[in-house]
């Protein structure tokens, strides 16, 4: 406390603050912005002795409000038991999803529920992609030692699960004796923390590597183990392996509260019944802490973390093979700097921007997260222009106040796993994660007096998909002649022109934005071999103006239940196509479409952007880009199980779920006609 009476930037503040025996220290009162709010936590954290911070201060004109969920926990109870479990995963991100996967191989049950309609919905498709080194961790935090093991278990994961990574290397640049002290701190860091191949670079080595780099550069730290991926290709990866290990994925199911039962378990609530479970781990992001009290074991309190990032059309090739960073002189405290990389597509990617906030689903766009990543972006590539952004789009990073990664069985509620804090470089870091848990569990149960056996028939490889947009034209086609089942209106239109839309009169109205440019999988790779799933993910509007949603054009094989599971509820639903990532937006942000919405413009309005670059304007968003509105009649009601109109999941005929080819009367009706039981999304 005297620390903050000594600070005159806190002069406004009413701070009160008391610390338990387990160094845990809980702040209460008033601050006068919220900056103010995450400096006095920072500030505690920073204290010797203290082990976490619970910041209960509010700001001055903000107020953060609770949902009361009082009445729909009271509706979900009398729904009953769900399903019941071994391990219970909350939360279907990249830690979520990891973990499932590596449990996936032992003789248990696992389940994993996720409030969204997808895997990957929330940070994980937000963030750059980055597979970083782990020269800028701070030495001798768990982020540092996670960052480079989970870099190097990431070849592993690439070669069972077929995504792609490339393996760009990153370089730092100095342009001035000052910066060049903070590029050897950088080295000193990444030799401490044990990164392979960082070195010092002088300015000749520099120039030999990337000899456009602009202005008079006086030197670097070159970290050759840098990698880049589409961070929504990884993650339905393992979701989709985890599923045909046996895992369960329940979908739109939102936690809401969760019962400690006195014999040891969980009975986690949700908004479709209850979920029994005897180990429970928080995989929930930014409201990590919020799951994390309702277990009765809240000792730290995450504050979110804004980044915005913009991706630049195809034509922007850019001079660098590295990823290419000046050193960064006005970054946040907490941030890396953001800066010039490629995307594994090749479009340009500029970011993220790093702005605390009190509301952790404010995901938009302002004006100053685009200006602060352009002029990073910039800084390296003088050549770029704003008018050859494609896209925006931010995510909310779930920082704690000691700025490391929390991961630990609880001291208070035996069987609780806490995954929490998972910020950059949580990415890279996945892998050792999910490596990280697995043993605590392993650990947990050996002091039980049990032992976890691997299942003789775990599949840890999945087979490479189908990459459409690459093949030939002529292969293209050959593909298609290839499998019969293949419907008019499926067709690829291909993706190599830049003006027009060739193609388009041949789909029926609607299906332009619901993922054209699409791929069949010949591999027999999944439980409906040869059918159709739209193309997603930051792809969408990462391929240039006037290629539209030419993204990922792969099968999505993998079930919302595992494969030797029925459906929830007891439905008949023999040709289930339930995929993930089947309507993947990485690009959109806040812009997921809300319940009942009848259009297919962003819920939300445009952002908040500078000239030329705002939501809705051609410059971000092509025309084939942006949906069509819904008819009034499409727009259908959820049902139970949390299955929406067109997107995947166990339901019921009927409901605007995807069958399998062949499956509906009148389609033979291929030209600008909706097919029956299709609301077009």
């Amino acid at each position: 406390m005297a620390k903050l009476e000594s600070d005159a930037r806190f002069a406004r503040c009413s701070v009160s603050a008391e610390m338990s025996e387990d160094g845990i220290v809980t702040l209460e009162g008033s601050a006068d912005s919220w900056r103010h709010v995450v400096d006095i936590g920072h500030l505690a954290a920073s204290l010797p002795g203290v082990v976490n911070v619970v910041n209960n201060l509010s700001a001055e004109g903000i107020r953060v409000e609770k949902t009361d969920n009082t009445e729909r926990i009271r509706q979900a109870r009398q729904l009953g038991r769900l399903a019941e479990t071994d391990v219970l995963i909350v939360g279907a991100g990249i830690c979520g999803c990891g973990i499932a996967r590596e449990l996936s191989k032992y003789n248990l049950k696992v389940a994993v529920i996720e409030r969204n309609a997808d895997v990957s919905e929330e940070a994980t498709k937000a963030n750059n992609g980055d597979i970083h080194p782990g020269h800028k961790a701070k030495p001798g935090t768990l982020k540092a030692k996670l960052n480079v093991r989970g870099n190097y278990l990431y070849d592993k994961w690439q070669q069972e699960l077929g995504f792609e990574l490339v393996r760009c290397g990153q370089i730092n640049v100095a342009y001035s004796e000052e910066d060049m002290k903070g590029i050897e701190k950088i080295y000193h860091d990444g030799v401490a923390n044990g990164v392979p191949g960082v070195r010092m670079l002088t300015r000749e080595e520099l120039l030999e590597r990337e000899p456009k780099i602009p202005g008079d550069p006086i030197g670097g730290v070159e970290a050759p183990t840098m990698g880049v991926v589409e961070p929504f290709q990884v993650c339905v990866a393992l979701a989709e392996n985890a599923a045909v290990n046996g895992v369960q994925f329940l979908l739109s199911t939102e936690l809401l509260d969760i019962d400690v039962k006195p014999e040891g378990g969980f009975e986690a609530v949700t908004e479709q019944g209850v979920v029994c479970c005897r180990y429970l781990i928080d995989c929930a992001g930014i409201h990590a802490d919020d799951v994390a009290e309702m277990a009765g074991d809240k000792f730290y309190t995450l504050h979110p973390r804004r980044g915005g990032i913009v991706i630049f059309d195809k034509r922007v090739t850019g001079p660098y093979q590295h990823a290419i960073s000046a050193f960064p002189r006005n970054k946040d405290a907490e941030s890396k700097g953001g800066g010039y990389a490629r995307t594994p597509e090749g479009n340009i990617l500029i970011g993220p921007s790093a702005v605390e906030i009190p509301d952790k689903e404010d995901k938009s766009m302002e004006e100053s997260d685009f200006d602060y990543a352009y002029e990073r972006g910039k800084s390296i590539y003088p050549e770029l222009d704003r008018r050859d952004a494609i896209a925006m789009y931010s995510g909310i990073r779930p920082a704690d106040y000691t700025e490391d990664f929390i991961i630990q069985m609880s001291r208070k509620v035996p069987g609780f796993i806490h995954v929490a804090g998972i910020q950059s470089p949580g990415l890279a870091s996945a892998p050792a994660i999910a490596e990280m848990v697995e043993g605590i569990l392993k650990e947990d149960l050996q002091d039980h007096g049990q032992q976890l056996q691997e299942r003789a028939d775990y599949q840890p490889n999945r087979k490479p998909q189908v990459q459409f947009r690459r093949l030939s034209h002529e292969a293209q086609e050959a593909l298609i002649k290839e499998n019969p089942q293949v419907r008019a209106h499926h067709l690829p239109v291909r993706a190599d022109h830049r003006g027009g839309d060739p193609g388009r009169a041949a789909l029926p109205r609607g299906a332009h934005h619901r993922g054209r440019h699409q791929a069949q999988n010949q591999s027999g790779n999944g439980p409906v071999p040869g059918r159709f799933l739209p193309a997603q993910g930051r792809g969408d509007f990462g391929q240039g103006a006037g290629q539209g949603l030419d993204s990922d054009q792969s099968e999505r094989p993998g079930r919302l239940y595992s494969g030797a599971q029925k459906p929830l509820g007891g439905a008949k639903y023999e040709n289930n196509t339930g995929g993930f990532g089947r309507h993947r937006r990485r690009a959109r942000g806040p812009c997921r479409r809300r319940r009942g919405q009848k259009t297919g413009y962003p819920a939300g309005g445009p952002h908040r952007a500078g000239p030329g670059v705002g939501r809705n304007s051609s410059a971000v968003r092509t025309r084939r880009l942006r949906p069509a509105p819904l008819p009034a009649a499409d727009v259908r009601r959820p049902v139970r199980r949390g299955v929406y109109p067109g997107r995947a999941g166990p339901g019921h005929p009927g409901t605007g779920q995807h069958h399998g080819p062949g499956d509906h009367p009148g389609q033979e009706d291929l030209r600008g006609k909706r097919k029956r039981g299709h609301a077009p999304l």
